[in-house]
């Protein structure tokens, strides 16, 4: 195994998921000094996940590898702000941050209720934005810094989850952004939309579905990863699609047809132009 990250300090949300564990100890392996962040209180198993990170972690110190468990509520910005100073202070830096907190939900929209929606975008998008934020301050300081955040290709269309679907695809759009904002001080930030492992018809509640959010999360781990090294340091701004065995990169959208004049469109206008054009 190749240390890749010796002496790199890299911090990942939702440690207490398969994807999450499974990339905190690929950093540990490789020579990083890992931060593995839970919240107390995991909306994903419903369960307190503080136990099964210190888990993780005495696993990555028998190993040979060094890290520290920590308790933060990454959809809250005070407790962001501290997870990165957590890691400022336990290690003296920080180089890479992992956002992988994600909590899943695949209830038709016409039953999923305003706490659940409200639920999914608090501790998926604004849980994803929290921690990047505050790394972003310390990584546009010091110039270097990756970011890769974890979402899921809900957003793509299906039957269900619709607040799933517009976190994952809200977190798509943060990514893209962040990446511009943060590329000219050699910043990178990329996104791995992981195929769904949960079957959204057969759970019939949050606590039965599976920890993973991919059927491969040894994949997700390995390019997450991958993208966090030196050997990439033009790869910004991507989106990536793990399945069981691929990897794809998607494009980014753009425009597929367009109608012009000069003023304002009418309705008959485009009636005339939609049907004929757009169909």
């Amino acid at each position: 195994m190749n240390r890749r990250f010796e002496g790199k300090v890299a911090i990942v949300t939702g440690a207490s998921t398969q994807i999450g564990e499974k990339i905190a100890c690929l950093f540990a392996r490789e020579g990083a000094l890992v931060i593995a962040n839970t919240p107390v209180y995991d909306l994903n198993n419903g369960q307190n996940s503080a136990n099964h990170v210190d888990g993780i972690v005495n696993n990555i110190r028998k190993s040979g590898g060094e890290a520290t468990a920590t308790y933060h509520n990454t959809s809250m910005m005070e407790e962001s702000e501290q997870l990165i100073s957590a890691a400022m202070n336990t290690y003296g830096n920080l180089d890479i941050l992992v956002n992988s907190h994600l909590v899943p939900e695949t209830q038709k929209i016409y039953q999923t209720s305003y706490k659940e929606f409200d639920d999914t975008i608090r501790n998926n998008l604004k849980g994803t934005f929290c921690p990047t934020k505050y790394a972003s301050m310390q990584f546009r300081k010091q110039r270097h810094g990756r970011i890769v955040n974890i979402t899921s290709n809900a957003g793509l269309g299906g039957i269900d989850g619709a607040s799933f679907a517009a976190a994952s695809e809200g977190i798509i759009g943060l990514t893209r952004t962040v990446a511009r904002d943060l590329g000219r001080y050699g910043v990178t930030c990329n996104a791995i939309a992981s195929k769904s492992a949960f079957d959204p018809y057969g759970a019939k509640n949050k606590k039965s579905l599976d920890r993973s959010l991919s059927t491969t999360p040894e994949n997700v781990a390995s390019l997450a990863v991958f993208l966090c090294t030196d050997l990439v340091p033009n790869v910004n701004e991507c989106v990536f699609n793990v399945d069981e065995n691929r990897i794809s990169l998607y494009s980014n959208p753009s425009i597929k047809k367009s109608a012009h004049k000069w003023g304002t469109f009418t309705i008959d206008e485009i009636e005339a132009l939609i049907p004929e054009n757009f169909s």
